[in-house]
């Protein structure tokens, strides 16, 4: 019975010590997990519009909780195109056709995770003042830099570069605002 007792003692002295870095662990992970999926919806919205010849946009939610981003079409006028207005034009023209309607869907960041700052060289738009970087169909973009942050103030940051429009995660955030930034969005920015 002691030799028991023991081994369940040291059992919960190695589960105690353990606990709280395997938190760490998992709020990390989260972070990543939350840029790798903003890389990809980056990447997809280059590739849509590249394969649509039609500029897309992804929209930045700072609001609230300061989690939420979501792929939109544009068309020709670069005006955001509606679901319903994609359903009507869908037969006449196949580039709104491309891209399905889970992509188009809001998404949100893992719990514990929001957006540190938004720098994007974007123009505002009358319609809304969130963020955006708009994806050109010759595959450059709108120069953006994106920082997420954890619970723990740990942060990645995600860089879009003009020429090529892609994206690149890197740990941290940039130091400096690059001067082809024009707008600066979020609770670590440095307006």
């Amino acid at each position: 019975m002691i030799e028991v007792t023991l081994v369940v003692l040291i059992l919960l002295a190695l589960t105690a010590i353990t606990m709280p870095k395997m938190r760490s662990t998992m709020q990390h992970l989260r972070l990543k997990q939350g840029a790798r999926d903003v890389a990809a919806l980056l990447r997809l919205a280059r590739d849509s519009a590249v394969t649509r010849q039609l500029p897309v946009e992804v929209i930045f939610d700072l609001e609230g909780e300061g989690n939420r981003y979501q792929l939109a079409l544009l068309d020709e006028m670069n005006e955001r195109v509606e679901e319903t207005e994609r359903r009507s034009r869908r037969r006449t023209d196949e580039r709104i056709a491309v891209v399905g309607r889970e992509v188009l869907r809001v998404r949100e960041l893992p719990d514990g995770v929001a957006f540190a700052q938004v720098s994007t060289a974007a123009p505002m738009l009358k319609r809304n003042d969130r963020p955006r970087v708009v994806f050109h169909p010759d595959g450059s973009a709108t120069p953006a830099t994106i920082g997420l942050q954890d619970g723990r103030q740990r942060t990645l940051s995600i860089e879009i570069y003009r020429a090529t429009g892609l994206a690149r995660v890197e740990p941290g955030l940039p130091p400096v605002e690059p001067r082809s930034r024009t707008l600066v969005y979020g609770p670590g920015s440095r307006k």
